[in-house]
């Protein structure tokens, strides 16, 4: 290499340090397909009820009006299931909620 030839580097960016996000961020979003899935029902199934208020979970609308799409946190869809678990020992739901 001649000597006269400057040799360009790349540099690096510093290591950004990000706060961490609030509990609320960190759960997972679902989408209203991986949720009926979840459950086992049809995405419109679970839509449907949702509208009508026949369940009570939780989602969030992403949008302005009824276009908007709409999502379900993980966290939600799991205290839906556990809420409306029947026939299992009161222990079995606490020891299932505690290995989360």
């Amino acid at each position: 290499m001649p000597e006269n030839v400057e040799r360009k580097t790349r540099r690096r960016a510093p290591a950004q340090t990000a706060e961490a996000p609030p509990p609320m961020l960190k759960d997972q979003l679902l989408t209203r397909v991986e949720t009926a899935k979840l459950l086992r029902i049809s995405p419109q199934s679970l839509a449907n009820w949702v509208s009508i208020g026949r369940v009570g979970l939780p989602y969030i609308r992403l949008g302005p009006g009824r276009g908007g799409r709409v999502v379900y946190r993980l966290s939600d869809v799991e205290r839906f299931i556990l809420a409306n678990l029947h026939g299992a020992p009161a222990g079995a739901v606490a020891e299932g909620a505690k290995e989360n």
